[in-house]
This record gives C-alpha cells, structure tokens and sequence, in this order.
C-alpha cells in the first residue's frame, strides 16, 4: 500500500488526516484512467462510511475463487478471473468483488506486517481493515486489501474489478452459486 500501510500506526491526528487526504488527492488523479468498475468502486461514499452496510470494512471474508479459462484450440490465452465473497460487517448482506483479467496476485498471511493483533485463537483472515486502489505501472487497477488477524494482505492486478452487494433474505443466502455469476 502507498498511502495507507502506516495508519494503524500513525498517533498523531493530524499525519492520520494527512495520510487519507493524500489517497483521495491520489484517487482523484487517477479517477479517470480506472475502469468503470473499480472506478466505482474506488469512489463510492460508502466505501469508508463504516455505518454503511456496503462497506467492506469489518467484513469476513466466506469464500475466494480463482478460475483459469482457456481456449483449447489455443492453450496459451489462459485468463484468469478472482471472485471473493464477503459476509458485511452487519451480517445482512454479502459483497462479491470479482477481478476480471487478474494480471498479478498475492496472498500474504506472514506476521511481518504492521498490524499485530493476536486473539490467541485461531481466527482465520479476521476482519477486512482497509484496502488501497491504485494504478500499477503498465496502468491497471491494484486493489490491496489488509485484514485484521493473522495479518493478512492480498494484491491483486486485474483489467477491472467489479462490486456487487447483496441483501441476506430472511436468514438465509446461498453463496455457493453467488461467484459465479
């Protein structure tokens, strides 16, 4: 992360301010150049309006799928897509993020990071903390996310990334067919 790796240890209010205006000057610039899912996505109020039950923060991470697709006439144009499935923050809803034409990945659980929440129990990912949009160099959307237990970041390069928030009917969603779509 560029702009927001530092916040959890940041003390001083002002460099914490500082720190989130220099991500949105950030994200202004690039608005443009991002597709149109993760430009959504990127620019959403609610995306850190924690009383919002869109917002990724605080979700718990139910499923994560990575599909190869190839043309078997021509077994070099794999493509690979990444769908995650999130249960909200308030448990009445689900967030599916799919990563379309995924350039690069990569899931980090190592302990090195700078959070150091230890719950002294198997936690599994823990709560999603935050997460950064930015452009890599070849001008791809890369959306790093970080989690609360075990310290896990992700980074994943993709063409787009698209949102998706559904409402929990009654007390029941079926997330097995939900990735797929």
């Amino acid at each position: 992360m560029r702009y927001l790796k530092d916040i959890p240890a940041i003390s001083n209010l002002n460099d914490f301010h500082s720190r989130w205006n220099e991500y949105y000057r950030y994200l202004s610039d690039i608005s443009q150049r991002l597709p149109e899912g993760a430009r959504y996505f990127a620019n959403a109020d609610w995306h850190w309006d924690f009383a919002d039950h869109r917002c990724p923060h605080d979700a718990w991470l139910k499923k994560i799928e990575i599909n190869e697709n190839r043309m078997l006439d021509v077994p070099q144009s794999a493509t690979v897509n990444i769908n995650i499935a999130l249960l909200g923050a308030y448990h009445d809803g689900y967030i599916l993020l799919h990563y379309f034409g995924v350039r690069s990945y990569k899931f980090d659980t190592s302990r090195s990071n700078i959070l150091n929440i230890d719950l002294g129990v198997a936690n599994g990912h823990g709560d999603w903390y935050m997460d950064e949009i930015s452009l890599s160099d070849d001008g791809f959307p890369v959306h790093e996310i970080q989690f609360t237990s075990s310290e896990t970041c992700w980074s994943i390069e993709a063409e787009d990334i698209v949102y998706e928030w559904l409402p929990v009917q009654g007390n029941y969603c079926n997330i097995e067919n939900m990735l797929s779509r």
